[in-house]
């Protein structure tokens, strides 16, 4: 499976999955959301993790964004240093 379908996979996993929550107006709203799925996407652990942060977001009603770092220690760190400078500019 190539990454667009794994990805399309799973965004209609999550969609299925939270098609009847609020996901408006809840707690949450406001709020972003980093969440790096551990894996490449498709596997069965990002799965999870992505179908359970992605059920949270909508029913928090809050901004979620998804990375996949391929079990890379290097990737992850690099990707927390993207979210910061993307979602923290004031710590530049």
């Amino acid at each position: 499976m190539c990454f667009a379908e794994g990805e399309k996979a799973q965004e209609g996993a999550a969609k299925a999955a939270v098609a009847e929550l609020p996901g408006e107006g809840g707690s949450g709203t406001g709020l972003k959301i980093w969440v790096d799925t551990g894996g490449p996407i498709g596997c069965s652990y990002g799965t999870v993790i992505y179908n359970g942060a992605k059920t949270a977001a909508n029913d928090l009603g809050c901004e979620i964004e998804f990375v996949y770092s391929d079990w890379s220690a290097e990737k992850m760190f690099d990707e927390i240093f993207e979210a910061e400078r993307k979602w923290l500019p004031e710590f530049e």
